[in-house]
């Protein structure tokens, strides 16, 4: 039963409520590793987790960490994972859209700042660089599941151009380009397998405007999000 129910057959919708879970890390045992033993062979199921992850990263990625009553988590954790809960995709949506920006932040803090009976679905690497130019911060998150580069734009004053060229920085080496984003608030860049595989804590990232020549707006290097 386990095998059938996660392998990533069926229905769309069935498709995206399993990687909706596996994003929030709620497949364990067994159902994990047939999960991920389709993931490695799907690319469309691939996509769809991506999807669910860049979903509840864009919700976390503005959520500082603060200490909270012990009242709100035994309140959260019997709304959302009692034995009597509702379905975890109706949970979400309640919280999201019937309790508003309040519920989801805290659903985002307690995905992504504890360890409410779910693991964490990787260890992503995020990249804070504040660009002096103008008071603005550019946010990476990296997923080596995916290889997805995510990335939030806090602007301050307006900047000239469209556009940020990305780069790596390592050691004395040349810097080598990742490609480009949209100067926008959200967005995601999709990486190959030798940038995926680049990647790592410690490595610097870092951003410009002229693409082909590397004037750096400014850097920072890629962490683990318990080293912040």
């Amino acid at each position: 039963m386990t095998e059938e129910r996660v392998s990533g057959h069926g229905t769309g919708a069935d498709r995206s409520d399993l990687a909706g879970q596996y994003a929030l890390g709620l497949l364990d045992g067994d159902e994990r590793v047939v999960f991920e033993r389709r993931l490695k062979e799907s690319a469309e199921l691939r996509d769809e987790v991506a999807r669910w992850q860049e979903h509840f990263t864009a919700l976390g990625m503005n959520v500082y960490q603060s200490d909270l009553p012990l009242s709100v988590f035994d309140h959260l954790k019997r709304e959302l994972w009692s034995e009597n809960r509702l379905p975890w995709r109706r949970r979400i949506r309640i919280w999201e859209y019937a309790l508003g920006g309040i519920a989801a932040a805290l659903l985002a803090y307690f995905v992504y700042n504890s360890d409410m009976g779910s693991r964490p679905v990787t260890d992503v690497l995020q990249a804070n660089i504040q660009i002096a130019q103008n008071e603005a911060d550019l946010t990476f998150v990296f997923n080596p599941v995916t290889a997805l580069l995510h990335f939030e734009y806090d602007d301050g004053q307006e900047l000239e151009g469209s556009r940020f060229a990305v780069w790596v920085v390592k050691g004395d080496a040349a810097p080598v380009s990742f490609g480009v984003i949209p100067v926008q608030r959200h967005g995601a860049l999709r990486l190959n397998g030798a940038q995926s595989r680049s990647l790592r804590a410690g490595v610097m990232l870092a951003v410009s405007q002229a693409v082909e020549t590397p004037e750096f707006l400014g850097m920072a290097p890629l962490m683990k999000r318990s080293d912040f």
